[in-house]
């Protein structure tokens, strides 16, 4: 109610930048129901996707500098192989990395909290009811290895409108990607929770 009524009289004066994942809080914001105080209001969408390699290096290297650390080129790699270019993710190795001074530790922390996020996530996933226990089927395919449509469809027993639907949200979620024919899962903490869920 309080951005409404500051959106309301302040239109021209204040720009609002709310971040998070697209689950929870940031869904409030970005597509809000017909009794929601934020319904019908402009805004504005901006999906940050996965970095490139040697941007996220750069990125990590150049956080560490401004805050008067050393990351050298390998402990920078490492950290981006397994956050694999997702800012969220980065940003909060960042964030550990300040605290701890130790980049492993850093990492380590890093996995583990990220880890709980996505749980945490899941979680929200199934209160707001769209389809949880059957995303979460989609994606225990997909973390044996990418795959195709028909063989997910296979693999699950769902139908082709059922099964576009969950990938669409997965999609959506940024928790799955398509790389020709194929599906993945496109977060590695995602990947590694889904696999140790499924003790592998």
């Amino acid at each position: 109610m309080l951005l409404a009524h500051l959106y309301d009289y302040y239109y021209d004066n204040l720009t609002f930048i709310i971040t998070g994942s697209t689950i929870g809080v940031m869904k409030s914001i970005t597509d809000p129901g017909p009794n929601s105080p934020l319904y019908g209001r402009a805004i504005t969408k901006m999906e940050i996707k996965r970095w490139q390699s040697s941007i996220s290096i750069g990125f990590l290297k150049a956080g560490a500098s401004e805050i008067g650390l050393n990351l050298d080129e390998k402990t920078a790699l490492e950290a981006e192989e397994n956050l694999d270019g997702l800012p969220g993710w980065l940003t909060l190795f960042g964030y550990n990395y300040l605290l701890s001074k130790n980049p492993g530790l850093a990492l380590e922390d890093t996995v583990g909290e990220a880890k709980k996020i996505i749980a945490q996530e899941l979680k929200s996933i199934a209160k707001l009811g769209i389809g949880s226990p059957k995303l979460l089927k989609v994606l225990e395919v997909l973390s044996k290895m990418p795959a195709r449509f028909g063989d997910i469809s296979d693999s699950t027993g769902f139908n082709n409108k059922s099964l576009s639907k969950y990938l669409s949200t997965l999609n959506k979620l940024g928790y799955v990607e398509k790389d020709g024919n194929r599906y993945f899962i496109s977060d590695p903490i995602l990947l590694q929770f889904i696999k140790s869920r499924l003790g592998r």
